[in-house]
């Protein structure tokens, strides 16, 4: 069975689901490449047997996952999944994300990752999507409620981690271990594994965690980031030191200090 067809079993939200995260709007920024064949190969991709095709070309001509506006776009109009420049992963699988699905900007997913929109039901005669799944053809309308996901900008999913309809949220920075089930929401910056999966530590600090999310730097462009390289490849241990920070941190009153 193609991974289109199981998600159709595990119930697609209908194209006009929407959900938001911050900084997943500038998914389609000017940071993103695109070649002048790519609006042909959006058109393309609405020939099914095509798509496959046009999303590998788009890559091929447009620098990869990273880049590739095209993708993105083929992604978002044929597939409902919009993703986030730099982010890259099966979310470029069709069918491998229900309709819905805002994914954010330098998301890193690993190899086998796979989310549900809905579970079946088990309080019925039968659990089979002919009783409750419109696309099957012999419901008239879905007769189970379909959730949203997103996943925030930065989080990392690491292979084979399976997000189930009880997650609506990966938070922002947020790293889901291999293998991990999650079972429900994951705050910013949490640290998750196992099955189901549970916190066992969050990256940073709490006063730290206020000034990165302050910052939002995950909606500046790649370029601004590498001319701070020196900074982006060492562990952070002091937000006031770090050039996209820094101006975040000064706005936050330290801890036991009042606004003024």
């Amino acid at each position: 069975m193609s991974r289109t067809v199981a998600q159709f079993d595990e119930g697609m939200t209908r194209p006009d689901a929407q959900a938001t995260e911050p900084g997943a709007s500038a998914a389609f920024a000017s940071d993103l490449r695109s070649h002048v064949l790519g609006p042909m190969l959006v058109r393309a991709s609405r020939v099914r047997s095509f798509v496959d095709r046009c999303i590998a070309l788009s890559f091929r001509l447009e620098g990869g996952q990273y880049w590739s506006r095209s993708a993105r776009e083929i992604m978002q109009t044929r597939f409902g999944v919009h993703i986030g420049a730099y982010s890259y992963g099966p979310c470029f699988v069709p069918g491998a994300f229900p309709r819905g699905v805002v994914i954010g900007r330098y998301v890193s997913i690993a190899n086998g990752v796979c989310a549900f929109a809905r579970n079946h039901p088990m309080d019925r005669l039968s659990t089979h999507p002919f009783f409750f799944n419109s696309l099957m053809g012999m419901v008239p309308k879905d007769e189970v409620e379909t959730g949203s996901l997103v996943i925030g900008d930065d989080a990392w999913l690491g292979a084979n981690a399976i997000l189930t309809p009880g997650c609506s949220r990966i938070g922002i920075g947020a790293v889901v271990g291999a293998g991990s089930i999650v079972t429900r929401d994951v705050p910013d910056f949490a640290v998750v594994v196992g099955n189901p999966a549970k916190l066992i530590r969050y990256r940073f600090d709490e006063a730290t965690r206020k000034v990165v999310l302050a910052s939002r730097w995950w909606e500046r462009p790649v370029a601004a980031c590498r001319e701070e390289l020196g900074s982006m490849t060492i562990p952070l241990r002091d937000p006031m030191s770090h050039p996209l920070l820094g101006r975040a941190a000064g706005a936050i009153p330290r801890q036991g200090e009042g606004t003024r």
